[in-house]
């Protein structure tokens, strides 16, 4: 069940809470604090999110997530205020 597949695949809790705060722009080590996890566990969880979306990067995962509605992310405004 992969994201090419034409079913939205599932991500576990754990890996929609890491890929909200990578959206926000936090790193991993920066989640890994947040969290109290080792920045091991929230690699994991990112490598184990990016296999069930078939992306080859993290930042092709979050799109793809975004994309899915698996992830709500607020339009960018273009850096004008």
């Amino acid at each position: 069940m992969t994201a090419t597949s034409g079913l939205v695949p599932r991500l576990t809790a754990g890996q929609l809470e890491v890929f909200h705060m990578l959206a926000a722009g936090l790193t991993v080590s920066q989640i890994a604090t947040r969290l109290c996890r080792a920045k091991s566990c929230v690699s994991m969880r990112i490598a184990r999110a990016c296999l069930a979306l078939d992306a080859r990067t993290t930042v092709q995962a979050v799109h793809i997530a975004t994309r899915l509605g698996l992830l709500d992310v607020p339009a960018s405004t273009g850096g004008t205020p």
